[in-house]
């Protein structure tokens, strides 16, 4: 599975799954809302492995980063809910042949008016080629 595979696996299944508030994927148009709860989605790759499954085996590495934003003033409870939502999509699940690890959550703080909450989630899928 390639790259570019993986990242739509990914993507796709966000995009199926996931209707919670506005969200957005890595490098695409988009409208800051800024009186609601928002969602950004990066996907991160690692250096591919070698397997011991034989000479035409490797394995793909990478991150889920889901950034949740807040508006400053509105507490932290809807971020929280959506992360609850965001993390039970993702943990221990297999989809398409792209193994998903344990969420880690991780409050960033305020940035530019918004309270940050990511939720990065380790993944790997092996590659015949």
């Amino acid at each position: 599975m390639s790259k570019a595979v993986i990242g739509q696996t990914i993507r796709q299944y966000f995009d199926t799954n996931f209707a919670e508030c506005p969200y957005t994927f890595e490098n695409n148009a988009f409208d800051t809302p800024d009186d609601t709860v928002w969602v950004k989605l990066n996907i991160l790759y690692a250096t591919p492995e070698k397997t011991s499954m034989g000479t035409n085996c490797h394995r793909e590495w990478g991150k889920t980063d889901i950034q949740i934003f807040e508006p400053k003033g509105h507490g932290t409870a809807e971020a929280e809910r959506i992360g609850d939502i965001i993390e039970n999509l993702f943990r221990y699940k297999t989809v398409n042949a792209v193994n998903f690890k344990l969420p880690e959550v991780t409050k960033v703080g305020l940035i530019n008016d918004f309270n940050q909450t990511n939720i990065g989630v380790d993944f790997s899928s092996y590659v015949i080629n």
